[in-house]
């Protein structure tokens, strides 16, 4: 028995695991609280912000990642992987990145039927850093 969905024309977020967009949300709002709601700005980024945001989750994912250290951040209490989720989804906002479908989906230009405001051809257009 096949179990493989097709790909809808609109993201499809409850497929997204709730354990991580909760842990996500928790970062957030720690940003939330000690700076602002939104303090990141929703919009695109220069390349130092987006390029910060991906420090940031990287060194989270070092934190993680090394035996010699603990799983939750000192200063948060949170995991390290809820800050690095959080950092990595800022970056993706920045870069503007939305729901994508593969060239590769049947019907061959990626989409299924029509112009998907949020498409992105990775191919031959892919999301470039603003230059310094």
């Amino acid at each position: 028995m096949d179990h493989k969905l097709a790909r809808p024309p609109k993201a499809p977020l409850h497929l997204l695991p709730a354990a991580a967009l909760e842990a996500a949300s928790s970062a957030f709002l720690d940003g939330a609280c000690k700076y602002e709601p939104w303090n990141w700005g929703p919009s695109h980024g220069t390349r130092e912000e987006i390029e910060a945001y991906a420090a940031s989750a990287m060194r989270h994912l070092l934190a993680f990642t090394d035996p010699t250290r603990a799983d939750y951040d000192s200063e948060s209490g949170l995991h390290h992987i809820a800050h690095a989720i959080a950092a990595t989804m800022i970056v993706a906002a920045k870069l503007g990145l939305g729901y994508q479908i593969p060239r590769s989906y049947p019907g061959g230009d990626g989409a299924p039927s029509g112009t998907l405001p949020t498409w992105h051809d990775s191919e031959t257009n892919p999301p470039q850093l603003p230059r310094r």
